[in-house]
């Protein structure tokens, strides 16, 4: 068996596939991956006992449930907290060929004062110009909920680069600050934020 389909094992797979149509003015079926940061014993930023790999992942797991669209095809690339490198996520990423892959983050700084959510994508990207289109409509979502928003920035990140579809890694707040790790940690705006994300992919679908 080829590796690539031991990876795909490992996501969370609707129970049929569909190929997107062209862009156009008609409703069409999308396909998108989100990739919770991290996981296993890679635990990215942590703070005494909250760890970015557990808050991603649960957010992700919100995006799934929420999506009750049958239009939008969401695929997770951890399901559970299992270390996948980045490699065998591009991997799976390429074989799936999503419309869109949103990498979820959460940021660290040893300035506690910083905070705010951050847009990435990679201007070695094949994808660019409609990985950042779709950095800022999302970037536009949270700013309408009075989220404070850092910006779409460039970052040769290697998920980003990689990828052969858009993607956009999407830095929700910095858990070295107080005020954000106040809503990355509360129940209620990860829904929020969970449920932004689902009404943003059913408006570019």
């Amino acid at each position: 068996m080829r590796k690539s389909i031991k990876i795909l094992g490992v996501l969370a797979i609707a129970a049929c596939f569909a190929f997107a149509v062209p862009y156009g003015k008609e409703s069409r079926k999308i396909k998108v991956v989100i990739d919770a940061g991290h996981g296993g014993h890679d635990y990215g930023a942590t703070l005494n006992a909250l760890s970015e790999k557990e808050i991603t992942d649960r957010i992700a797991g919100k995006i799934k449930a929420m999506n009750t669209d049958g239009e939008v095809e969401i695929y997770l690339t951890r399901p559970s907290d299992t270390y996948i490198s980045l490699n065998d996520r591009i991997e799976a990423i390429n074989e799936i060929k999503p419309d869109l892959v949103l990498s979820l983050h959460l940021n660290s700084t040893k300035n506690t004062e910083v905070s705010g959510m951050e847009f990435f994508v990679s201007n070695s990207s094949a994808r660019y110009e409609q990985s950042a289109d779709y950095a800022r409509k999302l970037a536009a979502k949270f700013e309408q909920k009075s989220y404070s928003v850092r910006g779409v920035k460039e970052a040769n990140f290697l998920l980003l680069r990689k990828a052969d579809v858009p993607a956009v890694n999407f830095q929700i707040g910095f858990l070295s600050n107080e005020n954000d790790r106040k809503y990355i940690t509360d129940e209620d705006k990860q829904n929020e934020i969970a449920t932004l994300v689902v009404d943003f992919l059913e408006e570019i679908k």
